[in-house]
């Protein structure tokens, strides 16, 4: 199969006699000029053929002067004077567009005449990269041009699922991978990249050049161990034992054969870009993921290790498609000097105009993500920033500031054309996203109640849900639900359970997205709970439990059957056939309409009950009843015995837990297979481990309830120091502070490789499903601490970018 190249367009209405095209080995350059210029008229000649190769370097003059033109010459690389016999050949060529085309896998020999590359001003050079996402759905449109100036769909949301991403980022975009079908696990990816660089770096590709294959590769490890580093030469060369002239020779090297790329600091003087201050990149993400794995560390997993990922392969996607852009900037990227130094990962300069990109590795955006690209808008050229993250809706954060969604880059909906933005909605600036009022004058207050594990499982489908069931009502009758959702309807630093319960309070319909684990969810059955003990004083307490997943027969339900019993008595209604349809599919759209109306019978309804107004009557103030939000320095104050309750909730988990394992162990399996023995067995571990694991999940949820009231005080005050770091005061805060998360997440260690552990439990339910409330149990606990580790390694590398 092959994949059309936007990059053979530009090649062929290049204003040059010679095109060059070099790439990295295997990433289509030979498929390229035989699929795509070839059948223009070429002549294809190859000197990886060894009789036209032995030809062409004892005759190399006449062999020139007989090919036939317009010509291609393939792997061009393997003869060092082939550019200067070159020279002399179209120099006598009339000046018709492209007349020769060199490729080659290493950077064609650019000396001769005294040093001089002797096809100046007679050639253009193109660098071929690893397919971009664009290219692999058929989209020759180039990218840079849309963020350069395309409008921006503010109603875009993004379908992309964190596996994908995750594979896409693993896969890269090498054909012989991307267009694979013949590979049919990880490990024989793994395995097949292994052997490409182990190639690469054992080939002779450039005639003469010294390269021992062990130190090319602990260099390469050296360089790419932390994708979009900037380059610390000295750092390399200590750590590997080398000398810091081998390790620069060893960059020209790798840059030559294109496993890697080298970003400028934009910020620094021109005589002072050269390599040595660069951020280097990896050509393809494929390659980083393979070396990381290969020195024990899971790339996919470690935050921090991903995010340097990411951004290199955001960056790869964008510098890939500047060749065949109209803009066709120069790249770099920016970063300041000094204790705080504000930096963007990438920056594109064409003429008077620039744009810069930063990359986070979150599903939300912070307002401290747009602080370097707030910095370099200062420059005058500053045209436009986009902060690429993983989240789902675009976000306006200014005029010429947005949040995107990662799929945006490929993603033909995320941009339109000019004369369709003024029928795109006005913009959400990030503050009204996150604090969109719960009191908002509408025709229905909708909370969305729901466990995040399970929208995030579903990779967002039931938020996004519940906002298009908003959009069709606005559509259908002109008016507006006002939908309550916690994760950015709660605003940045204020007490998300106080004004949770205060939007319960100021609710008139809430909406359940009913699944086991929302059954198994203390905070959400609280939610429900708290809602119909008030809606049933009221006429207009409405309850359209979303029935996402069937939870009658689960131990959740076993466990807690008066939630059950509360979602019965209310209208529900069965959205889990929406799990595999697409948000553009007719039948999720007719579900969506479905739903609507349902909703809007009881906005009727509540219409015509609602009693009017005395005119004595003043309205009340809403604000009136919220509860006031505690300041940074209130909730500093509590910060001690929120790490108390903390630990302590921790250690009764912890002791529950060895109580669950000594209750299973206490039971040895009967070894003979009788079953009758295996249902009494069965039965024994069910009432020895049913109370410590009820325990076990109450003391859970109060440490995650203690927690989140840690993360939020917690990345309040790193914001704090950051704004105030650059008056010096702050190091010994800083320092403390690093100190107490270092200590919480050692807190973690007894039960770090509990995953490791779940066979037998899952085992137990094949025996007798009535032991499964052990496996949700389990399964509760390692991803609680699992998304606590998360949030701390996290808040540890901000605290780490601050000094």
């Amino acid at each position: 199969m092959y994949i059309q190249r936007p990059l053979a367009s530009s090649i062929l209405n290049c204003n040059a006699k010679v095109a060059i095209i070099e790439g990295a080995r295997a990433v289509g350059k030979t498929a390229l000029v035989r699929n795509e210029l070839e059948p223009k008229g070429f002549a294809y000649y190859s000197l990886a053929d060894p009789a036209t190769y032995d030809y062409a370097v004892g005759n190399l003059t006449a062999w020139i002067n007989s090919l036939q033109v317009p010509a291609i010459i393939d792997e061009a690389q393997r003869i060092p004077d082939l550019p200067l016999a070159i020279k002399e050949r179209v120099d006598q060529l009339p000046d018709l567009g492209v007349q020769i085309i060199l490729t080659g896998s290493a950077s064609i020999n650019r000396k001769g005449l005294e040093g001089q590359d002797p096809l100046a001003r007679r050639s253009r050079r193109f660098t071929l990269h690893p397919l971009t996402k664009r290219e692999l759905l058929g989209d020759s449109a180039s990218l840079v041009d849309d963020l350069w100036s395309s409008d921006i769909n503010l109603s875009y949301r993004s379908a992309m699922q964190r596996k994908d991403l995750l594979d896409v980022v693993a896969l890269g975009g090498f054909p012989q991978y991307a267009l694979a079908t013949r590979l049919t696990s990880a490990r024989e990816r793994y395995l097949s990249i292994k052997d490409d660089i182990d190639g690469v770096l054992g080939d002779t590709i450039l005639p003469g050049e010294q390269l021992d294959k062990t130190t090319a590769h602990a260099v390469l490890r050296g360089l790419l161990g932390l994708p979009g580093g900037i380059l610390n030469v000295s750092r390399i060369a200590k750590e590997l034992g080398f000398d810091s002239r081998t390790i620069n020779r060893y960059i020209g090297i790798f840059e030559r054969r294109f496993l890697i790329h080298a970003l400028p600091n934009l910020r620094l003087a021109a005589h002072k870009q050269n390599v040595s201050h660069s951020k280097i990149h990896p050509v393809d993400t494929s390659f980083s993921c393979e070396l990381l794995s290969e020195s024990g560390k899971d790339p996919i997993a470690e935050p921090v290790l991903f995010g340097g990922i990411l951004e290199s392969f955001v960056i790869n996607q964008i510098v890939s498609a500047i060749q065949w852009s109209s803009a066709l900037p120069d790249r770099f990227y920016w970063r300041e000097t000094g204790a705080r130094p504000k930096e963007v990962d990438l920056v594109l300069v064409s003429g008077n105009e620039l744009i810069g990109i930063e990359v986070k590795a979150s599903t939300r955006v912070k307002p401290s993500d747009f602080y370097g690209l707030k910095a370099l808008s200062e420059d005058e050229r500053f045209k436009r920033g986009f902060v690429i993250y993983t989240g789902e809706t675009v976000i306006q954060e200014a005029d010429n500031l947005w949040a995107l969604p990662i799929s945006a880059l490929w993603d033909k909906e995320a941009f339109v054309a000019p004369e369709r933005a003024n029928r795109a909605p006005s913009p959400r600036t990030m503050s009204e996203q996150r604090s969109k009022p719960a009191n908002q004058p509408a025709d229905a207050n909708i909370l969305l109640s729901y466990a995040h594990a399970d929208n995030d499982y579903l990779d967002g489908a039931i938020v996004r849900l519940v906002d298009d069931i908003a959009r069709e009502y606005q559509f259908q009758f002109g008016s507006v639900l006002n939908i309550f959702i916690d994760t950015r309807s709660i605003s940045w630093g204020a007490d998300w359970q106080n004004v949770l319960k205060s939007a319960i309070d100021g609710t008139t319909f809430i909406m359940p997205a009913v699944t086991p684990n929302y059954i198994a969810s203390q905070a959400c059955r609280d939610e429900l709970q708290r809602f119909i003990s008030r809606g049933e004083k009221l006429t207009n307490g409405h309850v359209l439990s979303l029935i996402w997943q069937g939870y009658r027969s689960t131990s959740a339900a076993e466990q807690n059957p008066s939630i059950v019993s509360l979602i019965d008595r209310y209208q529900y209604e069965d959205v889990s056939g929406l799990r595999d349809l697409d948000p553009s599919d007719k039948q999720y759209k007719q579900r969506v309409r479905e739903l609507t109306s349902k909703i809007r019978e009881h906005v009727i309804e509540d219409l015509e009950t609602a009693p009017s107004a005395s005119p004595d009557e003043t309205p009340s103030d809403p604000e009136a009843a919220e509860t006031p939000e505690l300041g940074l320095v209130d909730r500093l104050e509590r910060l001690n015995a929120d790490a108390e309750s903390f630990g302590s909730c921790l250690e009764a988990t912890v002791n529950d837990l060895s109580r669950i394992q000594s209750a299973i162990g206490a039971r040895p399996a009967p070894q003979n297979g009788d079953i009758n023995a295996l249902a009494s067995w069965c039965k024994g571990i069910e009432q020895d481990a049913e109370e410590p694991a009820g325990s076990m999940r109450k003391n859970l949820a109060d440490a995650r309830a203690s927690w989140e009231r840690i993360y939020e005080t917690t990345s309040a005050l790193i914001d704090t120091y950051s704004l105030l770091h650059a008056s010096g005061h702050t190091a010994d805060g800083i320092r403390s502070l690093r100190l107490q998360l270092t200590s919480t997440k050692s807190q973690l260690d007894p039960i770090s490789d509990l995953e490791s552990q779940m066979t037998p439990f899952t085992m137990l339910t094949v025996l007798s499903p009535r032991l499964r409330f052990l496996v949700n149990a389990m399964n509760e606990l390692i991803n609680t601490v699992n998304d606590i580790r998360a949030a701390l390694d996290d808040l540890i590398n901000q605290i780490d970018s601050i000094s």
